[in-house]
């Protein structure tokens, strides 16, 4: 069947420092995500569904919880500010991915 149902939860952490003193000023920022497993139903939940919102077990049953961790370096010379890592854009242009229980 295509049809599944999931209610879950997600909880997303940031953290973001300063730069360091200088010309060039380097910082780090940080994220971890949990996503939490509430409720699937029996049978309601697989893969090959409409919707993959949560990891599947070798029994094909919805993962009860999993995290995601992630960093950026991040450099600053005068206005401009490059990342490199994991990193969450939003511009006109590019946007990450948040219509998931955690970023992609």
């Amino acid at each position: 069947s295509s049809y599944t149902e999931a209610w879950t939860h997600g909880i997303l952490a940031n953290f973001e420092s300063g730069f360091t003193q200088g010309t060039v000023g380097f910082g780090v920022d940080l994220h971890a995500g949990l996503g939490l497993k509430l409720d699937t139903g029996d049978g309601r939940y697989g893969p090959g569904g409409s919707v993959d919102m949560l990891p599947v077990d070798s029994d094909d049953r919805a993962e009860d919880a999993y995290s995601k961790v992630g960093a950026a370096v991040k450099a600053r010379f005068a206005d401009t500010v490059v990342k490199a890592g994991d990193v969450f854009p939003t511009t006109p242009v590019v946007h990450y991915g948040d219509s998931r229980l955690l970023p992609q």
